[in-house]
Protein backbone atom coordinates (compact mmCIF):
# COMPACT_ATOMS: atom_id res chain seq x y z
CA UNK A 1 0.00 0.00 0.00
CA UNK A 2 1.82 3.50 -0.57
CA UNK A 3 1.95 5.71 2.60
CA UNK A 4 0.41 9.24 2.37
CA UNK A 5 3.44 11.18 1.37
CA UNK A 6 3.64 12.83 4.88
CA UNK A 7 6.22 11.68 7.00
CA UNK A 8 5.97 11.66 11.33
CA UNK A 9 9.31 13.35 13.18
CA UNK A 10 9.71 10.28 14.99
CA UNK A 11 9.52 7.26 11.72
CA UNK A 12 13.09 6.70 10.11
CA UNK A 13 13.36 6.52 6.48
CA UNK A 14 13.73 2.56 6.67
CA UNK A 15 10.02 2.56 7.74
CA UNK A 16 9.04 3.44 4.28
CA UNK A 17 6.92 0.73 2.41
CA UNK A 18 9.58 1.09 -0.39
CA UNK A 19 12.61 0.28 2.27
CA UNK A 20 10.38 -2.38 4.27
CA UNK A 21 9.29 -4.24 0.27
CA UNK A 22 13.14 -4.24 -0.80
CA UNK A 23 14.48 -5.49 2.74
CA UNK A 24 11.67 -8.45 2.52
CA UNK A 25 12.63 -9.32 -1.21
CA UNK A 26 16.34 -9.65 -0.91
CA UNK A 27 15.88 -11.50 2.41
CA UNK A 28 15.56 -14.98 0.78
CA UNK A 29 18.58 -14.11 -1.36
CA UNK A 30 20.72 -13.01 2.22
CA UNK A 31 19.79 -16.40 3.82
CA UNK A 32 20.67 -18.32 0.98
CA UNK A 33 23.97 -16.59 0.71
CA UNK A 34 24.75 -16.78 4.82
CA UNK A 35 24.00 -20.27 4.38
CA UNK A 36 26.34 -21.54 1.73
CA UNK A 37 28.63 -19.20 3.35
CA UNK A 38 28.45 -20.55 7.14
CA UNK A 39 28.64 -24.98 4.97
CA UNK A 40 31.72 -23.38 3.19
CA UNK A 41 33.52 -21.96 6.42
CA UNK A 42 32.60 -24.92 8.08
CA UNK A 43 33.86 -27.38 5.19
CA UNK A 44 37.21 -24.98 4.92
CA UNK A 45 37.44 -23.79 8.22
CA UNK A 46 38.21 -20.12 6.84
CA UNK A 47 35.87 -17.62 5.59
CA UNK A 48 36.30 -17.16 1.38
CA UNK A 49 34.71 -15.33 -0.91
CA UNK A 50 31.65 -17.06 -2.21
CA UNK A 51 30.46 -17.39 -5.92
CA UNK A 52 27.03 -17.70 -5.55
CA UNK A 53 24.35 -18.65 -8.69
CA UNK A 54 23.34 -16.57 -11.43
CA UNK A 55 20.69 -14.42 -10.36
CA UNK A 56 17.27 -14.15 -12.09
CA UNK A 57 15.88 -11.10 -13.72
CA UNK A 58 13.67 -10.29 -10.70
CA UNK A 59 16.49 -10.97 -8.21
CA UNK A 60 19.54 -8.77 -9.96
CA UNK A 61 16.39 -6.32 -9.93
CA UNK A 62 15.97 -6.72 -6.43
CA UNK A 63 19.26 -6.54 -5.14
CA UNK A 64 20.49 -3.68 -7.47
CA UNK A 65 17.62 -1.31 -5.97
CA UNK A 66 18.28 -2.61 -2.82
CA UNK A 67 22.05 -1.64 -3.05
CA UNK A 68 21.14 1.62 -4.10
CA UNK A 69 17.75 2.22 -1.38
CA UNK A 70 20.64 1.12 1.27
CA UNK A 71 23.73 3.72 -0.08
CA UNK A 72 20.47 6.65 0.25
CA UNK A 73 19.87 5.29 3.85
CA UNK A 74 23.96 5.17 4.31
CA UNK A 75 24.13 8.78 3.23
CA UNK A 76 21.41 9.76 5.38
CA UNK A 77 23.07 8.08 8.62
CA UNK A 78 26.43 9.92 7.63
CA UNK A 79 24.69 13.10 7.96
CA UNK A 80 23.36 12.34 11.32
CA UNK A 81 26.83 11.11 12.27
CA UNK A 82 28.55 14.16 10.96
CA UNK A 83 26.40 16.07 13.21
CA UNK A 84 27.57 14.35 16.10
CA UNK A 85 31.14 14.44 15.48
CA UNK A 86 30.56 18.61 14.78
CA UNK A 87 28.84 18.46 18.99
CA UNK A 88 31.58 16.97 20.18
CA UNK A 89 35.39 17.40 20.04
CA UNK A 90 37.08 14.60 22.20
CA UNK A 91 40.51 14.99 24.20
CA UNK A 92 41.06 18.79 23.24
CA UNK A 93 44.16 18.85 24.51
CA UNK A 94 45.55 15.66 22.27
CA UNK A 95 44.50 16.81 19.33
CA UNK A 96 46.01 20.22 19.64
CA UNK A 97 49.02 18.71 20.18
CA UNK A 98 48.86 17.07 17.03
CA UNK A 99 47.66 20.32 15.19
CA UNK A 100 43.78 20.03 15.22
CA UNK A 101 41.97 22.78 16.76
CA UNK A 102 38.11 22.78 17.81
CA UNK A 103 37.71 24.94 14.43
CA UNK A 104 39.58 22.49 12.00
CA UNK A 105 37.41 19.35 13.86
CA UNK A 106 34.08 21.60 12.73
CA UNK A 107 35.11 22.66 9.09
CA UNK A 108 36.65 19.38 8.44
CA UNK A 109 33.12 17.73 9.47
CA UNK A 110 31.11 20.24 7.88
CA UNK A 111 32.65 19.79 4.42
CA UNK A 112 32.19 16.29 4.81
CA UNK A 113 28.54 17.29 5.30
CA UNK A 114 27.85 19.13 2.67
CA UNK A 115 29.93 16.57 0.03
CA UNK A 116 27.36 13.99 1.62
CA UNK A 117 24.45 16.48 1.11
CA UNK A 118 25.06 17.05 -2.56
CA UNK A 119 26.10 13.15 -2.78
CA UNK A 120 22.31 12.12 -1.28
CA UNK A 121 20.88 13.81 -4.26
CA UNK A 122 22.93 11.93 -7.00
CA UNK A 123 22.01 8.54 -5.35
CA UNK A 124 18.17 9.70 -5.24
CA UNK A 125 18.90 9.95 -9.23
CA UNK A 126 20.54 6.63 -9.01
CA UNK A 127 18.03 4.96 -7.17
CA UNK A 128 15.08 6.13 -10.33
CA UNK A 129 17.12 5.16 -12.66
CA UNK A 130 17.25 1.55 -11.35
CA UNK A 131 13.50 1.48 -10.24
CA UNK A 132 12.28 2.44 -13.86
CA UNK A 133 14.69 0.42 -15.18
CA UNK A 134 15.86 3.41 -17.18
CA UNK A 135 18.86 1.56 -18.18
CA UNK A 136 21.34 4.96 -18.03
CA UNK A 137 24.85 4.39 -16.56
CA UNK A 138 25.11 5.28 -12.94
CA UNK A 139 27.76 7.96 -14.42
CA UNK A 140 24.41 9.66 -16.74
CA UNK A 141 22.43 9.82 -14.17
CA UNK A 142 22.05 13.41 -14.23
CA UNK A 143 19.38 15.78 -12.87
CA UNK A 144 17.88 16.52 -16.65
CA UNK A 145 18.14 13.11 -18.27
CA UNK A 146 16.11 11.88 -15.44
CA UNK A 147 13.96 13.94 -14.29
CA UNK A 148 12.96 14.91 -18.34
CA UNK A 149 12.19 10.97 -18.83
CA UNK A 150 8.58 10.46 -20.09
CA UNK A 151 7.76 7.78 -17.27
CA UNK A 152 9.90 9.76 -14.76
CA UNK A 153 7.67 12.78 -15.29
CA UNK A 154 4.09 11.22 -15.78
CA UNK A 155 4.63 9.09 -12.14
CA UNK A 156 5.17 12.77 -10.60
CA UNK A 157 8.39 11.82 -9.39
CA UNK A 158 9.95 14.92 -11.17
CA UNK A 159 7.88 17.14 -9.16
CA UNK A 160 8.83 15.34 -5.78
CA UNK A 161 12.08 15.71 -6.27
CA UNK A 162 11.61 19.67 -6.25
CA UNK A 163 12.08 19.69 -2.41
CA UNK A 164 14.90 17.35 -1.50
CA UNK A 165 16.72 19.45 -4.83
CA UNK A 166 16.05 22.93 -2.97
CA UNK A 167 17.21 22.12 0.25
CA UNK A 168 20.62 20.79 -1.75
CA UNK A 169 20.87 23.37 -4.11
CA UNK A 170 22.25 25.82 -1.38
CA UNK A 171 24.83 23.82 -0.74
CA UNK A 172 26.09 22.74 -4.28
CA UNK A 173 28.32 25.71 -5.03
CA UNK A 174 30.11 25.42 -1.84
CA UNK A 175 30.94 21.66 -2.37
CA UNK A 176 32.41 22.36 -5.83
CA UNK A 177 34.52 25.15 -4.33
CA UNK A 178 35.32 22.98 -2.10
CA UNK A 179 36.16 19.37 -4.29
CA UNK A 180 37.84 21.14 -6.89
CA UNK A 181 39.12 24.40 -5.53
CA UNK A 182 40.77 23.09 -2.23
CA UNK A 183 38.35 25.61 -0.58
CA UNK A 184 36.49 25.05 2.77
CA UNK A 185 33.55 26.02 3.88
CA UNK A 186 33.55 29.72 5.09
CA UNK A 187 31.64 28.38 8.62
CA UNK A 188 30.56 32.22 9.96
CA UNK A 189 28.76 32.96 6.07
CA UNK A 190 27.04 30.21 6.40
CA UNK A 191 25.78 30.37 9.85
CA UNK A 192 25.93 34.24 10.30
CA UNK A 193 28.33 34.51 12.87
CA UNK A 194 31.08 36.64 13.26
CA UNK A 195 32.22 34.84 16.05
CA UNK A 196 33.25 32.02 13.97
CA UNK A 197 35.70 33.96 11.83
CA UNK A 198 36.97 35.14 15.36
CA UNK A 199 37.24 31.50 16.72
CA UNK A 200 39.24 30.31 13.46
CA UNK A 201 41.58 33.26 14.33
CA UNK A 202 42.00 32.63 17.57
CA UNK A 203 42.53 28.67 17.48
CA UNK A 204 45.15 29.76 14.23
CA UNK A 205 46.92 31.40 17.04
CA UNK A 206 46.82 28.82 19.75
CA UNK A 207 48.28 26.21 17.49
CA UNK A 208 51.02 28.67 16.56
CA UNK A 209 52.26 30.69 19.46
CA UNK A 210 50.73 32.08 23.37
CA UNK A 211 47.08 31.54 23.37
CA UNK A 212 45.56 35.34 23.11
CA UNK A 213 42.56 34.33 25.24
CA UNK A 214 41.86 31.59 27.80
CA UNK A 215 40.68 28.52 27.81
CA UNK A 216 37.48 28.77 30.10
CA UNK A 217 36.16 31.27 27.79
CA UNK A 218 37.06 29.84 24.59
CA UNK A 219 34.81 26.92 25.58
CA UNK A 220 32.19 29.05 26.59
CA UNK A 221 32.11 30.92 23.28
CA UNK A 222 32.52 27.62 21.17
CA UNK A 223 29.84 26.19 22.90
CA UNK A 224 27.05 28.56 22.45
CA UNK A 225 28.77 28.11 18.67
CA UNK A 226 28.13 24.81 18.13
CA UNK A 227 24.68 24.23 19.91
CA UNK A 228 23.51 26.99 16.81
CA UNK A 229 25.69 24.68 14.65
CA UNK A 230 23.67 21.51 15.52
CA UNK A 231 20.53 22.66 15.78
CA UNK A 232 20.45 24.66 12.54
CA UNK A 233 21.62 20.72 11.37
CA UNK A 234 19.55 18.92 13.08
CA UNK A 235 16.96 21.09 11.73
CA UNK A 236 18.17 20.60 7.75
CA UNK A 237 18.18 16.75 8.46
CA UNK A 238 14.80 16.35 9.16
CA UNK A 239 13.62 18.18 6.26
CA UNK A 240 16.17 16.16 4.28
CA UNK A 241 14.19 13.21 5.23
CA UNK A 242 10.62 14.60 4.84
CA UNK A 243 11.79 15.56 1.36
CA UNK A 244 12.84 12.04 0.78
CA UNK A 245 9.46 10.63 1.71
CA UNK A 246 7.61 11.62 -1.20
CA UNK A 247 10.38 10.79 -3.65
CA UNK A 248 10.33 7.21 -2.19
CA UNK A 249 6.28 7.17 -2.27
CA UNK A 250 6.62 8.24 -5.79
CA UNK A 251 8.51 5.34 -7.09
CA UNK A 252 7.19 2.10 -4.54
CA UNK A 253 4.15 2.01 -7.28
CA UNK A 254 6.81 1.55 -10.37
CA UNK A 255 8.82 -1.27 -8.05
CA UNK A 256 5.98 -3.49 -6.83
CA UNK A 257 4.37 -3.45 -10.56
CA UNK A 258 8.21 -4.18 -12.16
CA UNK A 259 8.87 -6.81 -9.45
CA UNK A 260 5.67 -8.39 -9.43
CA UNK A 261 6.11 -8.31 -13.44
CA UNK A 262 9.58 -10.04 -13.36
CA UNK A 263 8.35 -12.85 -10.81
CA UNK A 264 5.54 -14.34 -13.50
Amino acid sequence: MVSSGRMNPGRELTSHPLLEALFENVRPLVSESATKLKELAEKTGKIRQLHGRPLTEAEFYDTTAFRHAHALLNCVCRLENIRKFIGNFPSPRMYEKRGISRYIWIEYHYSNYVVTLVTLGDLCLVLINTVFRLGNPEKLCKADIIKNNDWVKRAGVSKKLQSLEKIIERHRSIRTLFIHRGKPPELHEIFGSDVLDYLKLVDFVHLHAEPIIDRRTLNLAYRGEISKICDEMDAEILKVKKAMWPVLDSILPIYESSATALRK
